[in-house]
């Protein structure tokens, strides 16, 4: 896990500007002629008193993207706790196994292949055993409400559920023969293939599409393959997500020597015995892996695992329910804040600026939560932003993007060694560049965020916290 960089020894404070300076650069990149017709909110605040620093639309209610993981995660780490594990179980009646899902997001193939060994080692040698599959720790929402039908067939769209494999994705290869002929596609057991129609022709061309049949809920792979393009490969998100863990279940333990058949996904008894399990990594480790590439996934089933912990519904309405709860606990701004989803995906989800500085804010101690931030410069969705600049690991912040919205919010240590929160959040931006010219402005605000010059002395004792 990273620190948040160290100030310097001797902060360099008269190098920095004027306070008019600072926020001149801030108001003249947001008057970018990308953002002619968008509506932007921002907000920065000083660390950790909460003296706001810049305000603009601060209580516009706007889509923030993937900064809405910023709450799943801040209320997960609260509420569940930084020792948090889920354990995903196998359980067994006479002729039967269930693989019983605890809404992990982080189960992995290799993982399902250590509860495989764990498992044949209890089991009768020779016997046939029927595996089932059991996700009933959440109700059976694969997909988030108002996420975008077409992008279902994509990694980042990929369905949740009380038990999932690999984040719920899969790998596609297809292999070129003679012209004229179909080509080869290996499709993974499970992963729900309809239809695989490729067909090769000459040359070193791959046009080739995977695509959703939503009438079917199968996976379509059609188009052409050059005789000489060589192999093509492609990821893409699986159909039934407990199908596809239970397929891999399965396959493991034939591995592993097992006669095993595989049976249907429902609830295991009552009566099951307990037969081998499988712990996650404590919360406050897996975080990074939610924030750092912002995964989808994640984010719903943490916010599953809140609604179930606190009201025994594993749903996204009772999870929301215990973020924005907890949020009012901390006293946060929940004016224009509705929580549709936990990743962002959905474009009924809505935050204020003042609402995402808050929450910064407020969390500015917490280990864990800032540690999972992405580094501008240096890792995660920030690798690239920022780069060779000032504020290369200078800033830790949570991009966000869809076609509509544009957010980056986190912590910036300034020229003068102390830190400050902000959250920029912008909507209808121009898409005739796509999101780049949107994310050039943010890189350019968070600059200008740099230098803004150290607390004097006199206002240090006035300052009062503002929450």
């Amino acid at each position: 896990m990273h620190a948040f960089p160290a100030p310097p020894m001797s902060p360099p404070a008269q190098l920095a500007p004027a306070e008019s300076d600072w926020k001149a650069a801030v108001d003249a990149a947001l008057r970018d002629p990308c953002l002619r017709s968008a509506t932007v909110g921002i907000v920065v605040r000083r660390v950790p008193l909460g003296e706001i620093l810049l305000s603009r639309n601060a209580d516009r209610a706007l889509i923030p993207a993937s900064n809405q993981k910023l709450a799943t995660a801040a209320a997960a780490l609260a509420l569940l706790g930084p020792d948090h594990r889920h354990r995903t179980r196998v359980v067994g009646a006479p002729g039967a196994v269930w693989l019983v899902g605890d809404g992990d997001p982080t189960v992995t193939t290799t993982d399902l292949g250590r509860l495989a060994r764990s498992t044949a080692e209890r089991l009768p040698r020779g016997a046939r055993i029927v595996v089932h599959a059991d996700e009933s720790v959440f109700e059976p929402d694969h997909l988030g409400a108002a996420w975008q039908w077409d992008d279902e067939v994509y990694g980042f769209s990929a369905p949740f559920g009380g038990l999932v494999r690999d984040r719920s994705t899969a790998t596609v290869t297809v292999r070129p023969g003679p012209a004229g002929t179909r080509a080869r596609i290996d499709f993974p057991r499970g992963a729900g293939l309809l239809e695989g129609t490729v067909t090769c022709v000459p040359g070193t061309e791959a046009r080739i599409v995977v695509s959703r049949d939503h009438s079917t809920q199968g996976t379509v792979v059609s188009g052409t393959l050059g005789t000489d393009a060589g192999t093509w490969t492609s990821e893409f998100a699986v159909v039934d997500p407990a199908r596809w863990a239970l397929a891999g279940f399965v396959d493991a333990l034939r591995s592993e020597g097992v006669d095993a058949e595989e049976g249907c996904v429902c609830a295991a008894p009552s009566t099951a015995t307990p037969v081998a399990d499988h712990l996650s990594e404590p919360l406050s480790r897996r975080i990074r892996e939610f924030l750092m590439p912002s995964d989808n996934l994640f984010g719903e089933c943490l916010l599953r695992t809140l609604g179930r912990g606190s009201f025994g519904q594993g749903t996204a309405g009772a999870g929301a329910i215990q973020v924005r709860r907890w949020c009012e606990e901390r006293g946060l701004p929940l004016a224009g804040v509705h929580i549709a989803d936990g990743s962002g995906l959905s474009m009924h989800d809505s935050l204020t600026s003042d609402f995402v500085a808050a929450l910064l804010l407020d969390r500015a101690s917490d280990p864990a939560f800032v540690g999972a931030f992405p580094t501008a410069g240096k890792d995660g969705t920030m690798r690239s932003r920022l780069a060779g600049t000032f504020g290369e690991g200078r800033v830790v912040a949570k991009t966000g993007t869809l076609s509509v919205a544009s957010s980056l919010s986190g912590y910036v240590r300034t020229r003068a060694g102390e830190t400050v929160v902000f959250s920029l959040l912008m909507n209808q931006f121009d898409r005739s560049s796509g999101s780049r010219a949107a994310r050039a402005v943010q890189d350019r605000v968070v600059l200008a965020l740099l230098e803004i010059p150290p607390v004097r002395s006199s206002r240090r004792q006035s300052e009062r916290s503002i929450r």
